[in-house]
């Protein structure tokens, strides 16, 4: 989600950026498969700088694609870095963090200038990425088990949630998306427990919400979480091929679906 409310997703089997509206209206795409500059070889995360562009991870290419907001390709960085990258996030200074097979987690420039790296013990595959408000670092553990906190310098700070890998309220199974709100609290895309958590800044669980399914407010396999300015949560429903709108204050009551072939609204 841009300053100007545009939505971007990572079509990841179509090897391409997909530009909508907040109401799900087509506007633009780019990509291509391949590994020539502004091809795309299975993009599965994206971060906006915060110099307005985009920094699109690319799973099968070994690196990071830089592009404008229209979709004019910038620069690349990350080959020989990076090793079959799976996320990408940015904090307020402006450094990214990317996570990749095995648990390393690693800090470029804005430009692709390597300033440090740490593993995230314990994680076998870490996934999703989350810059928080106070700076810290949350990595999610596809695999399962609690999310881990980290200062921006790779210090172990502790965990949000349940041990092990479960479905009770706090426990995870493949976690993906990451992402805070504007007050603080954590939206965790549970993917393989096909919901969407909520905890608080202090890391104490809040709610829960979505069941297995192809209807309004039910999810196959959500993989991430977004926000626009009007308190509404977008999530990523992979199985399903389609984005759902939630208001989610206070709770998810009204959803919006759309995706790249057709839109439906359900009150």
């Amino acid at each position: 989600m841009d300053v100007e409310g545009y939505v971007y997703v990572a079509d990841q089997t179509n090897n391409r950026v997909q530009k909508f509206t907040t109401e799900g209206r087509f506007v633009s795409q780019w990509g291509g498969y391949g590994s020539g500059a502004g091809q795309l070889f299975h993009p599965v995360g994206i971060a906006l700088g915060p110099e307005g562009y985009l920094y699109v991870v690319e799973h099968q290419n070994h690196r990071v694609s830089k592009f404008t907001r229209n979709g004019r390709f910038v620069g690349m960085w990350g080959t020989g870095n990076l090793y079959y990258p799976v996320a990408i996030c940015v904090d307020r200074a402006g450094i990214f963090y990317v996570t990749q097979l095995g648990p390393l987690i690693q800090k470029f420039t804005a430009d692709g200038v390597a300033v440090g790296a740490w593993y995230a013990d314990g994680m076998t595959r870490p996934y999703g990425l989350a810059s928080g408000p106070d700076g810290e670092i949350l990595v999610a553990d596809h695999d399962g088990g609690p999310i881990q906190r980290y200062t921006s310098t790779g210090t172990f700070l502790g965990y949000i949630g349940l041990p092990g890998s479960g479905s009770a309220p706090g426990q995870f199974k493949g976690p993906h998306g990451l992402r805070f709100d504007d007050r603080g609290d954590l939206f965790v895309a549970d993917t393989f427990n096909d919901r969407v958590q909520q905890f608080d800044a202090a890391g104490g669980f809040l709610t829960l919400w979505g069941t297995t399914g192809a209807r309004p407010g039910q999810f196959s396999s959500p993989v991430d979480v977004a926000f626009d300015g009007l308190g509404r949560i977008y999530v990523s429903d992979w199985g399903n091929s389609r984005i759902q709108v939630f208001q989610y204050q206070p709770t998810p009551t009204r959803s919006l679906s759309w995706g790249s072939i057709k839109a439906r609204y359900r009150p």
